[in-house]
């Protein structure tokens, strides 16, 4: 990618070099596999408009010569995780949610190979899955954090037959609580209530546009911005839950 985001006149065989060079010097191969993996790099890239066959002058479209397309540049002066790259992304979430659960990967591995593949309708029902995953983990730790009987009661029931409207409501509540005493620092839940939205609106996609065919659209669109917006709103998440956790 930075190949990209820096190169004027492109080639296969520059960024081959270059990549070959780097491998070199973190003591890596590049071999005949990771030859043929940088082809298919480069036609990925090719297909989700990133890059474009010829030269910009050129209107013939031949390899081994390309560019990057105005799509392209946008996407590559985006300070987000670049969703091509599988590792890459997940690495990304790793550093902002060092102890990111198990299963929230999964999901979250899922849904970037779903978008790869412009598979739109899986990426949307796995990342609303990854979505729904942390809202149940924050619930839980509220009910453990909460000491009024009452409220276990009530939460352990949500948490046995879920209702999101009912979740989001109890999430909130308490995170407003906390916050106007002062007993929540603003460090912990600023940013909270947008995040929360968004999430909520990732796990609506999830249950009803991308499962339900008279139910709505999912386009590449749709779930770029979810998979952008995903890991700042995962580390928030995280960073309420484990204040809840910590018993403060």
């Amino acid at each position: 990618m930075e190949e990209l985001r820096t190169g004027s006149e492109l080639q296969y065989e520059k960024i081959r070099r270059a990549l070959s060079e780097r491998c070199a010097s973190e003591n890596l191969t590049f071999g005949s596999i990771q030859n043929v993996q940088l082809k298919r790099v480069l036609w990925d890239l090719a297909v989700e408009r990133i890059i474009s066959w010829g030269t910009e002058t050129d209107s013939e479209a031949t390899w081994p010569c390309f560019h990057v397309t105005p799509f392209g540049r946008d996407y590559l002066a985006s300070t987000g995780p670049h969703f091509l790259d599988v590792d890459g992304y997940l690495k990304y979430l790793r550093t902002l949610v060092p102890d990111t659960d198990t299963v929230i990967i999964q999901y979250t591995h899922e849904a970037v190979r779903a978008f790869r593949s412009q598979l739109w309708f899986a990426a949307a029902v796995m990342l609303g899955a990854a979505s729904e995953r942390s809202i149940l983990l924050l619930l839980e730790a509220i009910l453990d954090w909460t000491s009024d009987g009452k409220e276990k009661a009530r939460l352990t029931k949500l948490l046995a037959q879920p209702r999101l409207g009912e979740i989001f409501k109890a999430i909130q509540a308490s995170i407003a609580d906390q916050a106007r005493s002062g007993h929540m620092p603003y460090s912990v839940h600023q940013g909270s209530t947008e995040h929360l939205l968004s999430f909520s609106e990732m796990i609506r996609v999830q249950r009803n546009d991308a499962v339900h065919p008279h139910a709505g659209i999912v386009d590449r669109q749709r779930v770029f911005l979810s998979l952008q917006s995903f890991p700042g709103g995962l580390e928030i998440l995280e960073r309420i839950r484990q204040w809840y956790a910590s018993g403060l």
